[in-house]
């Protein structure tokens, strides 16, 4: 038997067949491992072996026993993902439990798992393990799930939405337990064509103004952890508006501009100052997430870089409709610690991602 499973009736072999007295007692060696009652019904109270006995009550002394045992019940132990900015204290870390029985919660174990991580608020940029371990209880094995500790490069919250940047790393491809699907640039569009659209797996999703597609590393001169992918690329322009599908709770980009320096990057979902961050033009795409609160979705995701950026170009997007198992991070409004105010003055013959056709710096 295992802890949880339905009450096991036992049936007795009685010989002889057409005995006078075939009435039986039960019993059991552990009654906290496994009761019986007056029918011979065992119900598992937690792990352990025991022996049943059947006897006859007519004193005769005869029995027959059987040896039941009983085998923990597996619990499913997840560390929810968290997120943090950079040069604070570890949010509280928690875990999400999967396999309870018989009413049990939490408190009903001996001791509780404990999440913990090796990042401290000194750690640099990145991704941490968070791992779980310690429990105890005589109902249940433990079945631990790491998860995933971001330290970002902003964090920010609005009234409706959580804006997250994770900077140049390679983009996530799970945020908060939820798997982001990713929505690719079609390979049947040219490399300068337009596009105003790309469809993804809850819908179309358009950007104004219109873009033009570029390869990186052929006409768009850089991005960051290695992509050498497409991108749509919007020359000189400062704003760029992008619709998303109906019911879209979760929005992943990487953003780039064009001249190679430093250049703040602003991002509001439909029309709230959601994250900001600074982005660098030379190997600097940068990626932020946009995540809907409960009960909300994302319309439009605005993307602004001052005019110093010389246009910039976005991609890698990836889509989601579920909803986060959390949104726990350090709380707040936006935080601009992250946002840099340095301005530049755009010169056309310095260093930029635009290339022209002898792919040389423009």
């Amino acid at each position: 038997m295992t802890y949880g499973d339905a009450p096991l009736t036992l049936t007795p072999d009685v010989t002889p067949v057409n005995a006078t007295h075939a009435n039986l007692s039960w019993s059991s060696s552990d009654n906290t491992i496994v009761e019986v009652n007056a029918s011979g019904v065992a119900t598992a109270l937690k792990s352990g072996s025991v022996t049943i006995t059947a006897s006859a009550t007519d004193g005769s002394g005869v029995s027959g026993s059987i040896a039941i045992t009983v085998n923990k019940k597996t619990l499913t132990v997840t560390a929810d993902d968290q997120i943090r900015p950079a040069g604070v204290d570890n949010p509280a870390l928690t875990v999400s439990y999967s396999g309870f029985v018989n009413g049990d919660v939490a408190a009903s174990l001996t001791t509780q798992p404990v999440a913990s991580t090796t990042a401290t608020a000194a750690s640099p940029l990145g991704s941490y393990t968070i791992t779980v371990s310690g429990g105890v209880s005589d109902h249940y094995s433990f079945d631990y799930v790491s998860g995933t500790l971001w330290v970002a490069v902003a964090y920010g919250k609005s009234d409706n939405f959580t804006g997250i940047g994770f900077g140049t790393d390679l983009p996530p491809a799970t945020v908060l337990g939820v798997d982001l699907i990713p929505v690719d640039i079609p390979n049947t569009i040219p490399e300068m064509g337009p596009i105003s659209s790309l469809m993804s797996p809850l819908g179309t999703i358009s950007f104004s103004p219109t873009g033009v597609k570029y390869v990186i590393g052929s006409i768009w001169g850089t991005w960051s952890h290695g992509y050498t992918g497409s991108v749509i690329a919007f020359e000189f322009i400062e704003t760029v508006t992008i619709t998303l599908p109906a019911g879209t709770t979760m929005f992943r980009f990487s953003v780039e501009p064009n001249v190679y320096e430093n250049h703040p990057a602003d991002v509001k979902a439909d029309g709230e100052a959601v994250v900001g961050s600074g982005v660098e033009g030379s190997s600097g795409a940068a990626c932020f997430v946009i995540i809907a609160d409960p009960g909300k979705t994302i319309g439009l995701v605005t993307i602004t870089l001052p005019d110093s950026a010389g246009g910039f170009a976005v991609g890698e997007f990836a889509i989601s409709g579920e909803l986060p198992i959390s949104t726990s991070a350090a709380t707040g409004t936006l935080i601009s610690a992250f946002k840099t105010s340095v301005q530049y003055l755009y010169m056309p013959n310095q260093n930029s991602n635009l290339k022209n056709a002898s792919n040389t710096d423009i």
